[in-house]
């Protein structure tokens, strides 16, 4: 029997967000003067970071972005980003995401694993109402998915048959949680389900789970 379910945060259990108001918010926030190119080397420079780093650390992640976008932007840029990016969430959570936890809340241990920082995701679970369901959220400051240590950690204190993950990237959150031997659900909501281990419909976790 099934004892933890280890979710994914964005696609899954909140809407993907664009955080392009939040870096323009940063800019001006700043008053630094910009230009689109400018919002756009840095939202580059955001989907790129997990490229080329094992993990998220403030200071690596302020280098990075300012070293791939070219801008002359300090760390107090990157807290006022990640600021406004705590606030960018879909308020309440669907009632599909709501009633499914509730239900699941019942039988399973549920935890987040997060690429990002902690910290800013538990700010909006917190938001979201969805922070009362989970007993840890587990981010990407010590390893990020498809790390097989970042499910390693995510599992404990169980046994990697114990736990299930759910998740809408194939790769990160599918792939890497049955390559490091756990089962896995894919969260495919934009398209006909494939695969046994696939849904379409937050909510079918009921019926699954």
């Amino acid at each position: 029997m099934k004892k933890r379910i280890i979710f994914d945060i964005d696609g899954t259990l909140l809407e993907s967000q664009d955080f392009r108001n939040s870096v323009v918010m940063a800019f001006e926030r700043n008053g630094i003067v910009y230009k689109e190119e400018d919002v756009k080397r840095f939202l580059d420079g955001m989907s790129s970071y997990e490229d080329v780093n094992r993990r998220y650390n403030i200071r690596d992640y302020y280098e990075y972005l300012r070293c791939f976008s070219g801008l002359d932007i300090d760390m107090n840029f990157i807290r006022d980003y990640l600021h406004h990016a705590e606030l960018l969430v879909d308020k309440p959570a669907s009632d599909d995401v709501l009633e499914t936890l509730d239900y699941l809340k019942l039988k399973y241990d549920l935890v987040v694993l997060t690429n990002f920082f902690r910290e800013v995701q538990q700010e909006r679970l917190r938001v979201a109402g969805l922070d009362r369901y989970f007993s840890e959220v587990y981010g990407g400051e010590n390893y990020i998915k498809p790390s097989r240590d970042a499910f390693a950690l995510a599992i404990s204190p169980y046994n990697a048959y114990d736990c299930v993950m759910v998740g809408d990237d194939y790769v990160r959150d599918f792939k890497g949680a049955t390559t490091a031997g756990l089962n896995a659900i894919y969260y495919n909501k934009t398209g006909k389900v494939n695969m046994v281990d696939e849904i379409n419909d937050f909510k079918y976790l009921k019926k699954i789970l």
